[in-house]
């Protein structure tokens, strides 16, 4: 049986365990968090093992505890690496951090067997810090949810996807509105979706009505929201921005690649 681990970060933030009044309120102001990207690889992978009749545990710490030569499988994020002290051996992704850099004495200091990586490039990237004890393991998509509708039910001819994560302001005038300014000039009808200001299922309800979608990121991982839109047989023009992986947290200074 799988030993599976997964958790969204929710620290204390002003005061010792003020994070379960916070969560209330959030909730209450709110309504129930969306899932991101992490958390849709932990619930996707969960969902596959049970199509597929794999039994597994889940969060079970107090059996890891007492069997410390079974592997446990983090899946992510990296904050539970050092929820406890872990003495099994970890399978560590793929809802991982952003580069080596951020703990570059992981194999030293805990015992991970191997990490697991959502996209080809992204191994490619780290393969001067580890190589070996890295894998490629992209998620699934449920394509039960995520199947195509017939072109008759769509409305409109475009779905504007807007990902672009750095410099928005200045990517808003020389990209995303040239795009819209182009789709009217042509008679395209189009709706438009922001990252981080939509729920779900109304992602799922807006590829229902468009017939292709553009996107719009600087770069992706593996893309779930792009895969999720070609198992509903939408078709994509993407953005290639090209150059260096501008992550601002690590470029220029700290890695260029």
């Amino acid at each position: 049986m799988l030993n599976l681990f997964y958790e969204e970060p929710d620290g204390d933030r002003w005061l010792p365990f003020d994070r379960f009044p916070r969560r209330i309120v959030r909730r209450a102001l709110r309504g129930e968090p969306e899932i991101g990207g992490h958390q849709r690889v932990s619930l996707n992978l969960r969902a596959g093992l049970e199509r597929l009749g794999i039994p597994y545990r889940f969060n079970n710490y107090d059996h890891a505890r007492r069997n410390p030569n079974e592997l446990v499988c983090i899946i992510g994020k990296a904050q539970l690496l050092d929820k406890i002290e872990w003495k099994n051996p970890i399978l560590f992704g793929a809802a991982v951090f952003s580069h080596p850099l951020d703990d570059p004495h992981l194999f030293e200091r805990l015992p991970v067997r191997k990490v697991l990586l959502p996209g080809a490039w992204m191994k490619e990237m780290w393969r001067p810090y580890w190589d070996e004890p890295i894998a490629v393991w992209p998620v699934g998509i449920d394509t039960d949810r995520w199947r195509p509708r017939e072109p008759a039910e769509k409305p409109f001819d475009v779905l504007l996807y807007d990902k672009v994560r750095w410099d928005h302001e200045r990517y808003e005038t020389t990209l995303i509105e040239p795009i819209r300014r182009k789709l009217r000039d042509n008679g395209c009808t189009f709706r438009e979706v922001r990252y981080g200001h939509y729920r779900e299922e109304q992602f799922h309800a807006a590829l229902a009505e468009c017939r292709a979608m553009i996107f719009l990121c600087e770069h992706e991982t593996q893309g779930i929201a792009y895969q999720q839109a070609l198992a509903a047989g939408v078709p994509i023009l993407a953005w290639d921005r090209g150059g260096y992986w501008q992550d601002p947290a690590y470029f220029p200074d700290r890695v260029k690649f």
